[in-house]
C-alpha cells in the first residue's frame, strides 16, 4: 500500500525577482513525479505566513511540518 504525501508549498512571488515563482512549475513537476502532491501559496497582496496561518485554519490537518529556509 503507498500512500501519497501531500506538501503545502509557501512562496514568496517576490523572491529573486520573481525567478522562484517562473521556476515554480518545473518544481512541482518534479514533485509529481517523486509521488508528492503539492499545494501552492503565492499570493503577492498577503504575506506568506498569513496566508499559511489561513490555510492552516481551514483544514482539518493531524499533523504538519514547516521548513523555513
Amino acid at each position: 500500500m503507498s500512500s501519497i504525501i501531500h506538501v503545502l508549498c509557501v512562496l514568496n512571488p517576490l523572491a529573486g525577482s520573481g525567478v522562484a515563482l517562473q521556476r515554480w512549475p518545473r518544481v512541482a513537476e518534479l514533485m509529481r513525479e517523486f509521488g508528492i502532491a503539492c499545494d501552492l501559496l503565492a499570493e503577492e497582496d498577503q504575506p506568506p505566513g498569513l496566508q499559511l496561518r489561513r490555510r492552516l485554519e481551514c483544514e482539518d490537518l493531524k499533523r504538519y511540518a514547516a521548513i523555513v529556509v
